[in-house]
């Protein structure tokens, strides 16, 4: 561990990236954490958000969770947390930068993921999926933006279509500055196609669970 760290985050590694442009890797108080455009990707606080949200939505432990399917996994912080949560869960993440999983597979927790299935591709350009999901998440972002492709109600009811009988969909948006009213167009579009939609706040985060 860096002794320096105790005090201010230490840059100690970075990756040149076509999709993320710097790939950035701090350690602070023994932690280590990635970072794209001064937006921090994965690492303890991310797993923190996540955490609180299932506490918040109530999906903790629920049993009927088997099958989770994850667009945007960055490095793997969020699937830690759901390995802990849901143990017998099979997982299957889509990971559109390469550089960024080798990233949480050196300095975080991703090589120790269980039971989790890694898929390399642009989520908007994949062939249709017939498989159904348990719990989807979304936490597709390139710094601080979200992809356009994300809003487009299309893919919006082709995300629906993936989801079980008890399934739901998670989406993790950013809720600050000009954040906020893109978030909230978001929801209104999410309303218009989701039966039950569910929103709580978490840090500078909105959290929108649509069923």
């Amino acid at each position: 561990m860096n002794l320096l760290s105790l005090f201010f985050p230490q840059k100690i590694a970075v990756y040149k990236s076509k999709y993320n442009s710097e790939i950035k890797v701090y350690e602070f108080l023994g932690r280590k954490y990635i970072e794209v455009g001064r937006l921090m990707q994965s690492g303890n606080m991310v797993k923190q958000l996540f955490s609180q949200m299932l506490k918040k939505f109530h999906l903790q432990h629920q049993p009927y969770i088997k099958r989770i399917l994850v667009l945007g996994l960055g490095g793997g912080s969020v699937v830690e947390l759901l390995n802990k949560t849901y143990p017998e869960a099979e997982i299957t993440a889509i990971e559109i930068d390469p550089m960024m999983v080798q990233a949480g597979r050196k300095y975080l927790q991703l090589g120790k993921s269980r039971r989790l299935k890694i898929i390399f591709a642009d989520v908007f350009k994949l062939p249709r999926s017939k498989i159904k999901y348990d719990l989807v998440i979304v936490d597709l972002f390139r710094g601080e933006e979200t992809p356009a492709q994300l809003g487009e109600p299309s893919f919006l009811r082709y995300l629906k279509s993936l989801t079980t009988e008890q399934g739901c969909i998670v989406f993790n948006r950013l809720y600050f500055q000009k954040h906020i009213f893109e978030a909230n167009q978001f929801l209104n579009k999410l309303e218009g196609i989701f039966q039950h939609v569910d929103t709580t706040k978490v840090y500078f985060n909105l959290f929108i669970k649509a069923c």
